[in-house]
């Protein structure tokens, strides 16, 4: 039996054919079997194209082909259509999009390749637009009977009224509708750069940018702001990634870490400190004098990042040696600059790490009284879902295991970090 290669697998539509690629027969799916290579017979990844003419055959091989693909549970490629088109049929154009928009789909558009007239339509279709190739635009081109000029005006307008609301649907900028009802359907024009990013052609849907920002924030359990600041900073490294075809923007920053502001911003970043230290008061800590509001305004201000933990109990006294991640002078420095509070039944805390080491766990007293009163101490433990990185400060938040009012009181209050490591 000849090798298959089963690695990759393009699903290719034209309008004149469906092509897979990397594909197999029915008699060679019962040799792999019998030979036992089952585990090799699905590929994990798929890639899907619409390359060719727009027509009404390619709309049903496109359905066809995203139905095979969601029966064999196979993964696209980035979750993209790659697009190389002339054009074709406006309306199945729209079709086609309104049905990647379904699907929550990429589109994907090569350097080296061009996508004019319907198949812009199907390119702002994607919820993630890679436009990285040539983009033509023209009004529709009216196929009216040329004996009869009454109804030229209604078609006209019935045109017009069609292009506008789809592109408005597809939540791009109205300045591509200008562009394209002011170029007449027997030339094209080509959008440039600029115009690709400023009106979203080359972006991301407003509505799957946040949900993106939501979901990728709970995955790494930072804070939304954080991972939007993180988002932002890898931006340009990741676009490079997407334009190479390896991964999406959000794929990229998904698991980075904030990139550090260039020498120019850090230059202008410290000289605004500098300026605002003259004339102030010298703290006798890093965070030493704030309250529980200064704290959270800093939160809101984007200074601090909000972060989140599992609270766990600890049942009886620890052995805090063991636990002992940081030496004693560099829990006493943690401590020093902790703020704590309660809303609900949620503990916020304000964690500074001057250490050289990442933290993931902090243990923690609580007593019901005023801090340096004898009093009976409560234990818990801070799990810390994503890491204290080392000389960093964050506000880790957490549901507490147990009713803190009940338990604690509503009078005075102490907590004290015991160990970190």
């Amino acid at each position: 039996m000849a090798a298959m290669d089963l690695r990759e697998r393009w699903f290719d539509v034209s309008s004149t054919r469906i092509r897979v690629v990397g594909g197999f027969c029915i008699r060679c799916l019962v040799a792999v079997f019998a030979l036992g290579f089952a585990s090799q017979l699905f590929a994990s990844e798929v890639h899907l194209s619409i390359d060719g003419p727009i027509t009404a055959k390619t709309l049903a091989e496109f359905k066809a082909a995203l139905a095979q693909i969601e029966a064999e549970r196979q993964t696209i490629h980035m979750n993209a259509v790659k697009l190389n088109s002339p054009g074709g049929s406006g309306s199945i154009g729209m079709e086609i999009g309104r049905l990647i928009r379904s699907k929550r789909l990429n589109t994907y558009l090569a350097e080296d390749a061009y996508c004019n007239s319907a198949c812009v339509s199907i390119l702002i279709g994607g919820v993630q637009r890679y436009s990285f190739g040539k983009v033509g635009v023209h009004r529709s081109t009216y196929f009216g009977d040329v004996q009869d000029d009454s109804r030229v005006a209604g078609d006209v307008a019935s045109s017009i009224k069609k292009t506008r609301e789809y592109i408005q649907s597809m939540g791009v900028s109205l300045w591509l509708e200008d562009a394209i009802l002011t170029t007449e359907s027997w030339r094209i024009r080509y959008l440039t750069d600029m115009e690709k990013q400023r009106w979203q052609v080359l972006g991301t849907d407003r509505v799957e940018e946040e949900i993106l920002f939501n979901q990728l924030a709970r995955e790494r359990h930072i804070s939304r702001q954080e991972f939007i600041d993180i988002f932002a900073s890898n931006y340009d490294d990741c676009l490079a990634q997407a334009r190479a075809q390896v991964s999406t923007v959000f794929d990229c920053a998904k698991s980075r870490k904030k990139k550090p502001p260039g020498l120019l911003r850090r230059a202008k970043r410290w000289l605004t400190q500098a300026l605002n230290s003259i004339g102030a008061p010298s703290a006798s800590g890093p965070v030493q004098s704030e309250s529980a509001s200064q704290v959270a305004e800093r939160i809101r201000q984007g200074k601090l990042y909000r972060r989140y933990m599992a609270i766990e109990p600890i049942a009886e006294k620890p052995s805090l040696e063991p636990l002992r991640g940081l030496p004693k002078a560099e829990v006493t420095k943690m401590e020093a600059a902790s703020v704590w509070w309660v809303t609900g039944n949620a503990m916020s805390i304000l964690l500074v790490n001057d250490s050289s080491k990442e933290l993931s766990t902090v243990v923690y007293s609580l007593i019901a009284a005023d801090c340096g009163k004898p009093a009976p101490k409560r234990y818990i433990s801070f799990k810390l879902h994503a890491p204290l990185e080392a000389k960093s400060s964050a506000v880790y938040v957490g549901e507490l295991p147990f009713n803190f009012k009940a338990a604690m009181g509503s009078g005075l209050q102490c907590g004290e970090v015991e160990a970190a490591l």
